[in-house]
């Protein structure tokens, strides 16, 4: 799952995700530290969705796509780990 997040090949990660791969699990990086790095939206709207992310990895996926000023990432996942909800859509749900 890691490399269908980092090459942002949504398609493939709810495949994976469909047939109960843990979304947490990734050697080197976990998902969604690779979709945060590349700036892969879709994916790590797919991956927080599951809410199976354990709170240190969304932490990180928050600095490393503010790292890589991925502006809107970095307010979704930030948004995220305020309020653990994240929109259908991927859009900010209060």
């Amino acid at each position: 799952m890691s490399v269908a997040s980092s090459f942002g090949l949504p398609e493939i990660v709810k495949f994976l995700i469909d047939v109960k791969a843990d979304p947490s699990v990734g050697y080197p990086h976990s998902p969604l530290e690779e979709a945060a790095k590349k700036g892969n939206l879709d994916v790590v709207i797919l991956l927080l969705k599951t809410n199976q992310i354990p709170p240190e990895q969304v932490s990180l996926a928050l600095e490393i796509a503010e790292r890589f000023q991925h502006s809107e990432l970095v307010e979704l996942v930030s948004h995220f780990q305020e309020t653990g909800k994240i929109g259908d859509d991927g859009c900010l749900v209060s």
